[in-house]
C-alpha cells in the first residue's frame, strides 16, 4: 500500500515575488519610457569648425519630408583661426536630411565635430564625419586625425556637405537611460515592493474592505465597470493636463 506524498505548498516568498516582479517591470518601464518627463521642443544641429579666414556657415534641413529649409542659430558666423562652436536651430520631427555648409565663400573649413541634440542638452546623435566624406567627395576629404577638410564652391549649387541618415532621426525623442540605471531601478523597485508586500501583505489581504468590495463590483457590474472606465480615464488624461504628455503620444500633449 503506497501513501501519496501531500503536494508542497508554495513558499511564502514566493507568492509575494511574482506579483512584486511585476510591479518592478512595470517601474522599470516608466523610467525607460519617462511619460512624465519635460517634452523636447526643438532640436539643434551642433558642429566644430575651424577656418583660416573668417565667414558665414548655413544649414538646410529637411524635416518629415516637407524639403529642405534654412536653419537659424546663433553663432553663424565662422571665426578665423579659432575653433567655433555653431548652433543652428531645427523643428520636432523626423530628420530626413540636411546640407551644412561651413563656408558660404571661396575657402577651406576644418570641421572637428557634427552632432544633433535638443533643448535639454542631450546628445540625439553624433554624425560621422567619415560617412559625410564619402557622400561628398566633391567638397569633402577626411583626414587622419578624424576631421574633415571642407572646400567650399559657392558657384556650385550642390556646394555643401550633405547627410542623409538610413532611417529618418527622430528629433524629438528622448535618449534612453543606460543600462546601470535601469538595472539599478529594477532591483530597487523589486527590493523596495518586495519587503512592503511582506511586511503588509497579510495585513492588507486580511482587512475587511476587500471582501466587501469584492461583493459589491460582482453584485453591480455596471457601476464597477464604470468606476474602472473612470479611473483608467483619470490615469491617461492627467500627464496630458499636469505635465503637458500623453500616453499615446509621448511628443504630444
Amino acid at each position: 500500500m503506497t501513501f501519496s506524498q501531500p503536494a508542497r505548498e508554495p513558499s511564502r516568498i514566493f507568492l509575494h515575488l511574482l506579483p512584486c516582479l511585476a510591479l518592478a517591470v512595470v517601474c522599470t518601464v516608466l523610467f525607460w519610457w519617462r511619460p512624465f518627463g519635460p517634452v523636447t521642443q526643438k532640436a539643434y544641429f551642433e558642429a566644430l569648425v575651424m577656418s583660416e579666414k573668417p565667414g558665414a556657415a548655413q544649414l538646410h534641413y529637411d524635416v518629415d519630408g516637407s524639403g529642405f529649409r534654412e536653419g537659424h542659430g546663433e553663432p553663424a558666423w565662422v571665426q578665423g583661426t579659432a575653433i567655433t562652436h555653431l548652433r543652428f536651430q531645427m523643428p520636432p520631427g523626423k530628420l530626413a536630411a540636411l546640407n551644412f555648409i561651413p563656408c558660404v565663400d571661396e575657402g577651406e573649413v576644418y570641421v572637428l565635430r557634427c552632432w544633433v541634440s535638443n533643448d535639454i542638452g542631450d546628445t540625439l546623435a553624433v554624425i560621422p564625419l567619415e560617412s559625410i566624406a564619402r557622400a561628398n567627395t566633391k567638397f569633402a576629404r577626411a583626414l587622419p586625425n578624424g576631421s574633415l577638410l571642407f572646400h567650399s564652391q559657392p558657384k556650385d549649387e550642390m556646394n555643401g556637405l550633405r547627410f542623409r541618415p538610413q532611417l529618418p532621426l527622430e528629433l524629438a525623442a528622448e535618449p534612453t537611460p543606460p543600462p546601470w540605471q535601469v538595472a539599478v531601478v529594477f532591483g530597487l523597485s523589486l527590493g523596495i515592493t518586495l519587503a512592503l508586500s511582506l511586511l503588509f501583505g497579510e495585513r492588507v489581504a486580511a482587512a475587511r474592505w476587500i471582501p466587501r468590495l469584492v461583493e459589491w463590483a460582482r453584485t453591480h457590474p455596471q457601476w464597477a465597470l464604470f468606476c474602472a472606465a473612470a479611473c483608467s480615464v483619470m490615469l491617461s488624461c492627467f500627464p496630458v493636463v499636469f505635465c503637458g504628455k500623453s500616453f499615446v503620444l509621448p511628443t504630444t500633449g
